[in-house]
């Protein structure tokens, strides 16, 4: 039954959103058109608005639009009402009380590129790095952007990417999208994300993400400290323990849900 208080544009944006979910190799605006019989001008700027949103991906060759796992992360939070930080609080605490070095959790924001930051527990030594709450992730520098990439659809990821300019903060820092890839590979396949004086050249970083049912980077956590105390040969007993913290928070979202 039609309602009088329907949005043509919102009805097309879910429409074209259920034909990409059933056509998950993709869709030219063309192609959609067809489909639907909407008007290419409507197909293609609701198609931009959702690919500038993080809802649709393109691929550049093919110009073919897919739907993201962004609705995955949506969907997860409205339906179950989980809130991540409240969530994430105990075992950061713990996380911070275990390590003394600043911890924080983070999210992504992929329609700008980058993360953001939503909770701190600052370190409990008298020198300590501190980050403002609200501060952006930089996504291909220090560990908790390259964790958030890491653990993406390698689709998402590799959108994402085609965006990112690599800007140098230091001699460390990751200026060539293939080497970032490989980087990313690496802390995949290992579990946690290490920033070793990539923004700043005296701070050292951990990350791990935390994973929602679908296995997908809702957030990530990480501890931030001076290269002098978080050691190249402290990195691993360090990692296993953020690693561990993001499992527990993970778990216990994912038994939110359920």
């Amino acid at each position: 039954m039609s309602s009088k208080y329907q949005v043509p544009n919102v009805d097309r944006a879910l429409t074209m959103m259920e034909l990409l979910k059933e056509n998950p190799k993709g869709m030219t605006v063309t192609e959609m058109v067809g489909k639907l019989g909407f008007s290419q001008t409507s197909v293609y700027r609701i198609s931009m608005t959702l690919l500038d949103r993080g809802f649709f991906m393109r691929d550049d060759k093919t110009k073919k639009f897919r739907i993201s796992n962004k609705l995955f992360s949506v969907s997860t939070a409205s339906t179950c009402d989980v809130n991540i930080a409240e969530a994430a609080a105990p075992s950061l605490r713990q996380l911070r009380n275990s390590t003394k070095e600043t911890t924080l959790l983070g999210i992504l924001q992929p329609e700008k590129g980058r993360g953001v930051s939503i909770m701190e527990y600052p370190g409990l030594h008298p020198f300590r790095f501190v980050h403002d709450i609200g501060e952006p992730i930089i996504l291909h520098v220090g560990a908790p952007g390259k964790a958030l990439l890491a653990f993406l659809p390698e689709d998402e990821q590799n959108e994402i990417i085609s965006r990112l300019k690599l800007k140098k903060y230091t001699q460390h820092t990751i200026t060539d999208k293939a080497a970032l890839k490989k980087e990313l590979a690496t802390i995949r396949e290992r579990g946690y994300g290490a920033g070793l004086g990539e923004w700043m050249e005296e701070m050292h970083c951990i990350s791990a993400p935390v994973l929602d049912g679908h296995d997908y980077p809702v957030a990530v956590i990480w501890i931030t400290g001076p290269a002098t105390r978080m050691t190249i040969d402290a990195i691993p007993a360090l990692g296993r323990k953020v690693m561990s913290c993001a499992a527990e928070i993970s778990k216990q979202i994912q038994n939110e849900i359920i």
